[in-house]
């Protein structure tokens, strides 16, 4: 069972680490398959993930969840809301270890946090750029309902401000669609 729970600063460090370990990194940034992103600094990670998103204090802006499986946390997901486009949140997901990767783990906890951002927030439209290259991404995010828009990268950019790829999939989720998503999430945020 997957259940999302408010992260907390004792959580930032452990999330940093785990962005970054070697068995993880190497399907979001880095060589070899990522050579254009530079894998952070703690200092730079620090910065796009300001304490806001750990204490709760601006949720307008964003805010940072554990990602809980049986009470045991497997990974964290955000939201950020200070994109140039209103009504829109863009999200971001990654887990503790390969081992936790393919199992719908990740699919689940991004079906939650919808259910609760477009609820909360009277959000229009949700929206993950992933990398084409991480194809197992990809598909996570249209199992939660995302559906690829076919949008270039440099028009991304300027609707939702600068992604992190060159090849970014521009997948959305617009409110008008939250109710035909297939088997939505019947797990409540905890």
């Amino acid at each position: 069972m997957i259940t999302l729970e408010p992260s907390t600063l004792n959580d930032r460090k452990r999330f940093y680490d785990w962005l970054v370990h070697p068995e993880l990194v190497r399907y979001m940034m880095g060589p070899p398959l990522f050579p254009e992103i530079q894998i952070p600094s703690r200092e730079e990670f620090y910065n796009d993930y300001e304490e806001y998103y750990f204490t709760g204090s601006n949720p307008e802006l964003g805010r940072s969840y554990r990602i809980l499986r049986d009470g045991e946390c497997i990974g964290q997901i955000a939201y950020a809301m200070d994109l140039p486009k209103s009504k829109v949140a863009e999200l971001d997901i990654w887990l503790s270890d390969p081992k936790e990767c393919g199992q719908g783990f990740g699919t689940e906890a991004l079906r939650i946090l919808r259910k609760m951002l477009l609820k909360k927030f009277s959000l229009v439209e949700l929206v993950i750029r992933p990398s084409a290259r991480n194809q197992r991404a990809v598909r996570s995010y249209q199992k939660a309902g995302f559906q690829n828009t076919g949008m270039s990268p440099e028009s991304a950019n300027r609707i939702y401000g600068k992604g992190d790829y060159y090849d970014d999939v521009v997948l959305v989720l617009k409110k008008d669609r939250e109710t035909c998503v297939k088997n939505p999430s019947q797990i409540a945020l905890k």
